[in-house]
Formats: C-alpha cells, structure tokens, sequence
C-alpha cells in the first residue's frame, strides 16, 4: 500500500508547485501535490482500502500529501464519534505545520453533529506543549464552535495558550476576530480585561479591522484599542 500510494503521489506532484508550497510551510516534507487532486486522490483510495487506509506506516517526517491522505481516511472511515476521536488523538503528534492543521479541521464534517463529544476531547489541547496540537484545538474552534454556548470556555482557554508559538499566535488571533464578527460587543468586552499578551491583542484587533464584517465606524473605534509593546 504504501509504495502505491507514493508511487500515484510522485505522478501527481509538480516542481514548481513543491517550491510555492515549500515557502508556505518552511520544515514541512512536501511533494508538490495541488488540493484538488490530493482530495480526488484520498477519496478514491478510501474508496479502495477502506479502513486499512489507517494501517498506513504513517511517519514523523512523511510527505504533508501522506498526512492528508491518512486525515482524509480518519474523518470518512464510518465510525462511533467515540473511535474517531481516538483516531485523532494518535494523529495529533504527526501535526507539523498549519496547512495540515487547518485542512484536517475542515475535514472532521460529524463535529457539527457531536459538538459537545469534540468540545471535551480539545477542552486539554489548547495548552499542549506541541504547538500544532495546541493550534487544532484553537482552529477546531473558529471552524465549529463560534458560538455563545462555548465563548465563554473558549475565552478562558485562548489566554492560556502559548502565543510565543507564531501559528498558535496566529490562530489565536483569527479565532478572537470571528467571535466579534458574531458577537462584537461580548468580544471587546472579554478582549480589554484579558490576559491576551499584546502581540496577539493587537494581531486579533487587526484581523478584526480586516473583516468585512464591522462598520467604518467600528473600524476606527477598533484602531484606536491597539496597544503599545
């Protein structure tokens, strides 16, 4: 299987599309495989493998393609939430950049079905000392938990993340700026008497002003909120 799957991999990667992808995810193993393919790709062989997609010798340093694919096979294989999720735990120590990251959030589609099930399994990840982990938990929230049952939880979460981490500094600050766009007023409220260190306070305000979401108004009143390091 393993040589299969590398083999159709190196026919769909491309040089110069290795080299783009390469300056996006400095220290990730990259083919060069574009998306639309890699998807067509992963559907076909969980098509072919079926669940045995996750006996795949899956490897610390392996191509981002082959993280996809066996991502792809954790979200699609039919299983109880409860088995996906451990599915997911063993997969997290294999995260090493943000567009695996943030590709396999968008795949886990049964979230929105079992929200409370994934709400308690990232409730512990948000403070990981691996920063990929740490930045799933933080994007699994912006992709499905947007919401006022869980801001508050969130909230005291993303202040105990480590921003020092620029991805989680990043994710952090997206997150924060889709809560405003939903709820503008709580947001700001929780934002000024946060612990938020001031890179990610003011990255957040930032992401906010870059909404299409606020008013010119409410953009010049967010501007003027930006702190000094």
């Amino acid at each position: 299987m393993e040589e299969k799957i590398l083999s159709e991999l190196k026919e769909l990667s491309e040089d110069k599309y290795q080299e783009f992808s390469k300056k996006l995810s400095p220290g990730v193993t990259i083919m060069g495989v574009r998306l639309p393919a890699l998807r067509k790709l992963s559907k076909k062989l969980l098509k072919e493998y079926g669940s045995d997609l996750l006996l795949y010798p899956l490897k610390e340093n392996s191509f981002f393609e082959e993280k996809f694919i066996y991502a792809y096979a954790i979200a699609s294989v039919p299983v109880p939430v409860e088995k996906r999720l451990l599915f997911i735990r063993d997969f997290l120590p294999f995260l090493d950049g943000w567009a695996i990251v943030d590709s396999f959030c968008t795949m886990l589609k049964d979230c929105k079905t079992y929200q409370d099930e994934y709400f308690s399994f990232i409730d512990s990840l948000f403070e990981s000392n691996h920063s990929f982990t740490a930045r799933f938990a933080i994007v699994m929230c912006n992709s499905y938990f947007v919401d006022e049952r869980y801001m508050n939880d969130i909230f005291s979460k993303l202040e105990k993340a480590d921003t020092s981490s620029y991805y989680v500094h990043m994710a952090v600050s997206w997150v924060i700026a889709s809560f405003y766009c939903k709820y503008k007023t709580q947001t700001i409220s929780w934002l000024l008497s946060s612990k938020i260190e001031i890179k990610t306070f003011n990255k957040a305000i930032s992401k906010m002003i870059e909404s299409l979401i606020p008013t010119n108004e409410e953009k010049a009143y967010l501007k003027t909120l930006k702190r000094k390091a």
